[in-house]
Formats: structure tokens, C-alpha cells, sequence
């Protein structure tokens, strides 16, 4: 079919194109839909080009909400939902799922594009709303997340990974193997907070790269990682997985001394069975963290610790069983010379 799409920006207040760009014939099995609680059921009069898996796809990324085709990119999380357009120009949506939470806490303002190798990118602004009237974060207008291919996966869901490209930065590397964690080992451990049974590893930093391959010995096991932390727990930011709820979250209650910054939980979703292997990939780059779970569901965040030893990594079972089949955290290197 004949496809006319108007193509944008992913924030902002922009006119409407008088003339919608023809794409020509296209069978069009993604699109991204970017959710607006004010602006539910609102005419979608804007939409940016993405193309996956060698045919066109749109990314929803606006919302025509007056005549004067002014547009919002929505604070809260973005929902995308994969699924076929149909001959009449209906949707059939056949997965959904939320790209990203973080919303003003990390992730705002997504933006796609192909590169010249043909694969789709995906950037997000990562603000500084976190630091709230925190003052000695002023002068930065925030960060971009790090570039996400984007690709579909056999059954049609949105799979995002880190470039392969980010593997240059890597430093220094401490491995594990074989690790198991069982909740109930540490339960007399203040610092842990009822964490279970916990690792504290060996590297420190602010800048790390961590990936993880972990079986779900139990179908009630929840485990995770304290990043950023001081010995003592005085300062450290928590992320939790409970498949179980099929949630994971980023605490952020002690991330920073500073009674001002952001303390709020973020939340997102995942889809993970009792006896199943899973993959966890975080970048931390000092006031940013990246969480990838699985690489189908992601979770962008800002901290602002203030103490310099809060530098370590503990990784712990918080219920049931979890066992580490690989656990590798590398040292980020600055990309400056």
C-alpha cells in the first residue's frame, strides 16, 4: 500500500508538514506508541520515520491535541506495541510493553534513527529534573542515554541492546562464576537491609559496566544489586528483580546524602519463569545508570551521591535461591584521551 506519514521530532512544540512524506509500499509490522495521560484518545497527527528489520515502522512519538498542531512528549512511561497495520489503516496490536520508565526521573524525549550499517538506534535525554533543588548539580542541562539498536524478535517483540560499540570503553574486568545466593544467610546484617545472603566484589568505581547471567533456582526469588554504596550503607542505590511480581525496581531512597535530590522507587515490568536464565547489563556513568532486563524491558535513572567512597558493588539474594552462572563487572574508561 501507499503510506503518506508525516515525520517530527520527539519533543517540542512544531507545525504540522503541509505535505506528508510518501514512503511508498510498505508492509508496516512496528510501531511505537508514545502514551500521554492527558492526552488519551487525542488525534495522532505526528509521527517520526523508523525503520526495523528492512520495512518501514512508525515511532508515535507525538500527540495533536489542538488546531495549532502543537505536540508533547509524555513525562510518564512510553508504551510501544508491536502488531500489523492493516490495508484500511487500522492497527492490530499483537505485543505492547513499556520502553522505557524512567520518564523525567531518566528517559525523556526519545528519538530513533538508522545509521549507516542499516540498524535503528534509538537516544533518550536523561534530564536533570532528579536533582531537584539540589545546587551543586546546576549547569548541566542533562545527559543522553547510550544509543540502543532496536530489533524484533521472533515473536515480535522490541529487543534493545547497547551498541557493540560501547565495548570499547572497557577496562579492567572482575569475573565470577557458579555464584549461588540464598536469602536468609545475612538476615543479622544491618548494612543489608534484609538483602539475604550478598557478595561484595572486589571492584570499585563510579563509572562500570556490569553484566550478569543468573538461573531462577526458585519461583519465588528475588535478588539484585547495590551499586554506588559506601561500606556502611550510608549512601547506595538498590535495584531489585522479583519475578514473581514481574517487576523490578530502582531504589533510590539512600542514593544521596542531599535531602533535596530525587528519592522516589522506579518501576518496570518483566516476564521471567521459575527455572529460567536471564540476562542483566547495566552502565553506570557516575549520575546516570542504564538497567537493561533481558534486554526486552529497560530502566533509565539519576543519582547524586556525595560521599567519594560511595564506589562499591555488592550483588544478593533478597528471597529464595538465584544462582550467577556469570557475573563480569569492567571498569568504564573515559572516552577523552
Amino acid at each position: 500500500m501507499n503510506l503518506r506519514i508525516a515525520s517530527g521530532f520527539s519533543a517540542g512544540i512544531d507545525p504540522y508538514p503541509p505535505n506528508a512524506e510518501l514512503l511508498g509500499s510498505v508492509n508496516l509490522p512496528f510501531v511505537i506508541v508514545a502514551d500521554h495521560p492527558g492526552f488519551v484518545g487525542a488525534s495522532v497527527k505526528l509521527i517520526q520515520r523508523m525503520l526495523i528489520n528492512e520495512v518501514v515502522g512508525l515511532a508515535v512519538t507525538k500527540f495533536f491535541f489542538n488546531e495549532n498542531a502543537v505536540e508533547v512528549s509524555p513525562k510518564d512511561a512510553v508504551r510501544y506495541y508491536t502488531g500489523t497495520l492493516n490495508d484500511d489503516f487500522t492497527f492490530t496490536p499483537e505485543h505492547h510493553g513499556v520502553l522505557d520508565p524512567g520518564g523525567w526521573e531518566g528517559f525523556y524525549a526519545p528519538n530513533v534513527m538508522e545509521d549507516g550499517k542499516g540498524r535503528k538506534l534509538l537516544w533518550a535525554w536523561m534530564p536533570e529534573v532528579a536533582r531537584g533543588a539540589f545546587e551543586d548539580a546546576k549547569g548541566w542541562a542533562g545527559a543522553l542515554t547510550v544509543p540502543r539498536q532496536l530489533s524484533l524478535t521472533a515473536d515480535g517483540r522490541l529487543r534493545m541492546d547497547p551498541v557493540p560499540e560501547l565495548q570499547r570503553l572497557r577496562g579492567p574486568c572482575e569475573r565470577l562464576s557458579g555464584l549461588i545466593l540464598c536469602a536468609g544467610a545475612d538476615e543479622g546484617d544491618a548494612a543489608l537491609a534484609n538483602a539475604g545472603s550478598a557478595c561484595l566484589l572486589q571492584t570499585r568505581g563510579r563509572a562500570l559496566e556490569l553484566l550478569a547471567e543468573i538461573e531462577l533456582i526458585d519461583a519465588n526469588a528475588s535478588f539484585g544489586f547495590k551499586l554506588l554504596h559506601t561500606d556502611n550503607d550510608e549512601e547506595c542505590t538498590v535495584i531489585v528483580f522479583e519475578p514473581e511480581q514481574r517487576s523490578f525496581h530502582v531504589d533510590r531512597t539512600r542514593s544521596s546524602l542531599s535531602p533535596s535530590t530525587h528519592k522516589a522507587e522506579l518501576r518496570g515490568e518483566i516476564d521471567w519463569a521459575a527455572g529460567s536464565t536471564v540476562k542483566v547489563h547495566m552502565l553506570l556513568d557516575y549520575s546516570l545508570l542504564e538497567v537493561f532486563a533481558g534486554y526486552d524491558s529497560c530502566l533509565s535513572a539519576r543519582m547524586y551521591p556525595l560521599l567519594e567512597e560511595s564506589d562499591r558493588v555488592t550483588v544478593f539474594a533478597r528471597k529464595g535461591s538465584v544462582s550467577f552462572r556469570s557475573l563480569q563487572v569492567w571498569a568504564i574508561r573515559s572516552i577523552w584521551p
